[in-house]
């Protein structure tokens, strides 16, 4: 969720993302830092991804937008291709259920 500046919600900045100090960690203990980090990317973009297509779904884009891509792509700040690919990635699990369950599925 994100501030009125759109800045995230309980975090102010940088200075709020945990760094990781790989000098102390060994081999295997980078490789779960690494699964751990995956997973949560995972799932942040599960989430993403159901967050544009319901956007989509309910064509919230029609307020002034052209597209959801548009709207998105003004929104976030991302270059327009790359709003289109989400939105066109956002749409193709609903005809895909064994895909969209294997996506909801990996957790952090």
């Amino acid at each position: 969720m994100l501030n009125a500046d759109r800045s995230l919600v309980g975090c102010s900045g940088p200075e709020d993302v945990k760094d990781l100090d790989v000098e102390r960690y060994s081999p295997e203990n980078l490789e779960e830092e690494i699964a751990e980090l995956c997973a949560h990317i995972d799932a942040a973009t599960y989430r993403l991804l159901r967050a544009i297509g319901e956007l989509d779904r309910r064509e919230a884009w029609a307020t002034g937008f052209r597209t959801t891509a548009h709207r998105l792509s003004w929104r976030v700040g991302i270059d327009p291709a790359t709003a289109r690919q989400r939105v066109r990635v956002a749409r193709a699990p609903e005809g895909l259920p064994l895909i969209r369950d294997a996506f909801r599925q990996r957790k952090p």
